[in-house]
């Protein structure tokens, strides 16, 4: 028993995941040596309980902010770009929503015109879903965040309503990409969400 502990005690001090497996792994084993009588008891039931340190959530400073915004504004305003899309200022308007919603990129980027409300005296996002991808399969956008609870309108601060208006400005009605997802029924996510549809409502009647 003491030297399960020291040994569960010295992994953890490397890694808490690690040491937690290795406990699962060890009391399994050695209760299966219980019961065919190789040992008498298990070791592992007096071991003691892991403890975590407390973690710290890790947030960006200001400054750190600014540097991010201007790489993405010196991107953006490039004259040549050698491959890949011409930028649309897609990047700087997600950058500046994630600022200022702290919504995950799965629901900032399910963000349609009709969640938006921006001409009211606090302008808001109604954060009411997620893209979805896997392997094989159609993007498609989830008719909620990633838990269904996590439904919620957030009031956006003022660089963020500006954002918004910018890209609103610029793609009217006509773009589902980034933050202004578009009522339009052309795009890929569109049709990966009724294909998922159609998808679960064949299971449903099998």
């Amino acid at each position: 028993m003491a030297r399960c502990d020291k040994f569960i005690k010295q992994l953890a001090k490397l890694s808490y995941s690690r040491a937690k497996q290795a406990r699962v792994v060890l009391r399994l084993a050695l209760e299966l040596a219980v019961r065919h009588e190789v040992l008498p008891r298990n070791p592992m039931d007096h071991v003691s309980r892991l403890h975590r340190e407390p973690h710290v959530p890790t947030a960006l400073t200001a400054p750190e902010v600014n540097v991010i915004r201007a790489a993405i504004a010196q991107w953006e305003s490039a004259a040549n770009h050698i491959s890949g899309p011409k930028p649309d200022g897609q990047l700087g308007a997600i950058i500046e929503v994630m600022l200022g919603t702290s919504a995950r990129i799965g629901e900032l980027l399910a963000i349609r015109r009709r969640d938006i409300d921006i001409t009211s005296a606090v302008p808001s996002i109604r954060l009411a879903g997620t893209i979805i991808s896997r392997n094989g399969e159609l993007t498609f956008r989830q008719d909620h965040p990633k838990t269904a609870k996590s439904t919620r309108v957030v009031a956006l601060p003022t660089f963020t309503a500006d954002a918004v208006r910018r890209r609103l400005a610029k793609f009217g009605r006509s773009s589902y990409a980034g933050v202004m997802a578009a009522d339009s029924d052309d795009s890929d996510v569109r049709r990966g969400e009724r294909n998922s549809s159609r998808q679960r409502d064949s299971t449903t009647h099998r």
